[in-house]
């Protein structure tokens, strides 16, 4: 008998693909599914569409919320979720039509907490195979691989999640979440078959109007990783969070808002401990280009 597998899909203006992604869900060769969809405040056609589907069918649920960004809609699918599996999807992307029912099989196989599965990254025409390295721990999965962090190309055990998505953060709030969640996390296995279909959209972050705020919520997350990950897979998080301090540091000198004011000297205090490193080599150089190059002075 197929247990239940709860499907949360966050949508915020995606009416240009959510037919293709819900088209990929509904028509799974795996059935018993409770499929979630949370429409964060959408002014496109995004709910029409989802309540066109909800008609035709009875799996699938739909909750309308005002915008409050991904990790607060994935917290309340979370709330609502009856199955004994979790798997997240992003509503521009879309999934193979036999996913869910490879990814449970080996779940079931093996009594795995968790499967990940390989993907393909798209972009305009553009498709190409992500392989995901075999790891022993999972800890290597989210910061030793290139989509280890998100959040959906994963089946997990709902008893293995018992933190939420952390709702301040707006970019990386997958991978500090699967982070939070790793130490209930034993048992972990591999599917190196791309399965999922990441779609990269070029008006996404780069060009979204609130850049300065994702970026400087990348440096809440990378300070949260830096305080809370093993040595080894410090440095990556290091050096995203100098590139990124460099990205808004104009931002954070110039706006007046009393919340930036009040954190800005706290981003500061964490660049100036990174550069301390004396352990990274890469962090040494990075020193003479901040010195020379954008005229700060490094401790």
């Amino acid at each position: 008998m197929q247990e239940l597998i709860s499907i949360i899909i966050p949508i915020y203006n995606a009416s240009k693909y959510l037919h293709e992604c819900l088209d990929s869900i509904i028509n799974q060769t795996y059935d018993n599914l409770e499929i979630i969809l949370i429409n964060d405040g959408s002014i496109d056609n995004s709910k029409d569409i989802c309540e066109e589907y909800t008609k035709n069918n009875k799996r699938i649920k739909l909750y309308n919320q005002k915008n409050s960004g991904p990790s607060k809609a994935r917290n309340k699918g979370l709330s609502l979720a009856k199955g004994k599996y979790i798997i997240f999807i992003d509503a521009d992307d879309y999934i193979e039509l036999d996913m869910i029912e490879k990814m449970y099989a080996l779940a079931q196989i093996k009594d795995l907490d968790l499967v990940i599965c390989s993907y393909n990254e798209i972009m305009d025409n553009d498709v190409i195979k992500k392989n995901i390295e075999t790891k022993e721990l999972f800890q290597d999965y989210l910061y030793g691989t290139e989509a280890g962090g998100y959040s959906w190309n994963k089946l997990v055990k709902r008893e293995c999640i018992k933190e939420n998505f952390d709702e301040k953060l707006y970019i990386m709030e997958d991978l500090v979440f699967w982070n939070d969640n790793s130490k209930y996390i034993n048992k972990i296995g591999l599917i190196n078959e791309p399965l999922y279909n990441y779609r990269i959209i070029s008006n996404s972050l780069v060009h979204n109007k609130s850049i300065n705020k994702k970026f400087i919520s990348s440096l809440d997350a990378c300070n949260i990783l830096i305080d809370s990950i093993d040595e080894k897979h410090k440095k990556y998080y290091r050096l995203i969070y100098i590139h990124n301090y460099l990205y808004v540091r104009k931002y954070l000198k110039k706006n007046k808002n009393s919340f930036i004011q009040k954190y800005k000297k706290n981003y500061q205090k964490c660049l100036k401990d990174i550069l301390k490193d004396r352990s990274v080599s890469r962090i040494k150089k990075i020193k003479i280009l901040l010195k020379s190059r954008f005229n700060m002075f490094v401790w």
